[in-house]
């Protein structure tokens, strides 16, 4: 229109940014939003496999007391075999003589890889304690993963030998540990560290 002049390039800017975002805020939003949002992916993940190592070392404990129970009611020792190779821990009978152990059908095995599910990539691994204190007693599952160790429940319920196991999985934050105990047969369960076990803090 006449007498009109036309708005500068400055107030047309002034303009705009009070109308709404430039493109380089934008840019910077979307990336504190993407960074944002993987550190949480990244913790959703850890935390999964955590609960993952969790439900396997619960369902180890389990396993590992019902068969102490057996030995006690059938009154006879029941023998195990815990394979790092396959994850999987079960009732080792002799074959030379079956009335020494317990028989395999007393108790079936269990395969940690594929009793909970999402657990392909557990890692498994034992020693024999020999009287050692397992908080002081470092496992490593690198150079141990086809290991094979055994530990007998006697008809009371107690343990001719002691026995201690880490699982782990790749992507967990810790690993966990089980402790069976000589000569009173008792089961601990805990967090792995680099010197042992610690049993302060089992779940």
């Amino acid at each position: 229109l006449p007498g009109l002049r036309p708005m500068s390039r400055r107030r047309s800017k002034e303009v705009l940014l009070a109308g709404g975002f430039t493109l380089i805020e934008l840019l910077i939003t979307v990336s504190i939003l993407g960074i944002l949002a993987g550190l949480t992916l990244v913790s959703f993940a850890r935390n999964w496999e955590d609960e993952r190592l969790k439900a396997a070392s619960r369902e180890t404990s389990a396993w590992l007391d019902e068969v102490r129970q057996i030995a006690i009611q059938q009154s006879l020792p029941c023998r195990i075999s815990v394979n790092g190779g396959t994850a999987e821990l079960s009732l080792q009978p002799n074959p030379d003589n079956p009335s020494e152990f317990c028989a395999q059908n007393l108790k079936g095995s269990l395969a940690l890889r594929t009793a909970i599910s999402n657990n392909s990539d557990l890692q498994l691994c034992s020693t024999s304690l020999n009287g050692a204190d397992p908080t002081g007693v470092a496992l490593d599952c690198a150079t141990q993963a086809s290991s094979t160790t055994s530990v007998v429940f006697t008809p009371r319920g107690t343990a001719s030998s002691d026995v201690l196991i880490k699982l782990q999985k790749p992507k967990a934050s810790k690993p966990r540990c089980i402790a069976v105990l000589a000569p009173m047969g008792q089961i601990r369960s805990g967090k792995a560290t680099e010197t042992g076990c610690d049993f302060t803090t089992a779940f």
